[in-house]
């Protein structure tokens, strides 16, 4: 139930984006039907980019893209602490086995973001037809 939720919340976020850029681009005043197309494929194609991005984002980081600058950070953030001993005597190797096994799930988003994609490919598709 909660993975069929996460893809329904993303398609809605998904869709308000798409539906915000269909009105700033005054699609149900246009009477062209390749403007129509167009502003259409340009609809579903950002947010099928951004929703997929935040997507792979979430895998790279899943796969330990990010985990040298996280544990960087960390250690950085560690010298301003009033409590000296939190991040101070912990290695790289202890933090790469402390987070394992805490990956994020990210299968909805690019699935999401990848229907958003070939919704506006078929939106290309037609503009080049006309």
């Amino acid at each position: 139930m909660k993975q069929i939720k996460n893809y329904l919340i993303t398609l809605v976020v998904g869709l308000v984006i798409a539906f915000l850029i269909i009105l700033s681009e005054d699609v149900f005043t246009q009477t062209d039907k390749k403007e129509l197309y167009e502003s259409l494929c340009d609809a579903f194609f950002v947010p099928g980019v951004l929703i997929g991005g935040f997507g792979l984002l979430v895998f790279a980081s899943n796969e330990g893209a990010f985990d040298m600058l996280t544990f960087g950070m960390r250690k950085f953030f560690s010298l301003f602490k009033k409590d000296l001993s939190a991040y101070r005597d912990e290695t790289f190797y202890e933090y790469k086995m402390a987070r394992e096994g805490s990956e994020k799930p990210m299968a909805f988003m690019l699935i999401v973001g990848l229907v958003l994609i070939a919704i506006s490919m078929i939106f290309l598709i037609m503009y080049y037809q006309c």
